[in-house]
């Protein structure tokens, strides 16, 4: 059991960091559009974060279904 929730504690901290990471830009690209008068196109920035995110998910979901024995956390295996 706790090797189960220390597996679930990597995936999340592995999610935090991505969801971080794009949040920073983002709002430097926001400032920079509002201050600088660039012209950063923040929404194709949220396309690319939905995508990166929606690829993780739809990996843990494959692993989940096909690689792993019922009941169990799938493996990482990038």
């Amino acid at each position: 059991m706790k090797e189960k929730f220390l597996n679930l504690i990597k995936k999340f901290r592995q999610s935090i960091g991505v969801t971080a990471f794009f949040s920073v830009i983002y709002l430097i690209g926001w400032a920079l559009n509002g201050v600088g008068k660039t012209h950063f196109n923040l929404g194709d920035l949220i396309i690319f974060y939905t995508t990166v995110v929606a690829k993780s998910a739809i990996t843990h979901g494959i692993n989940s279904v096909f690689n792993s024995p019922r009941g169990t956390m799938p493996e990482d295996r990038r």
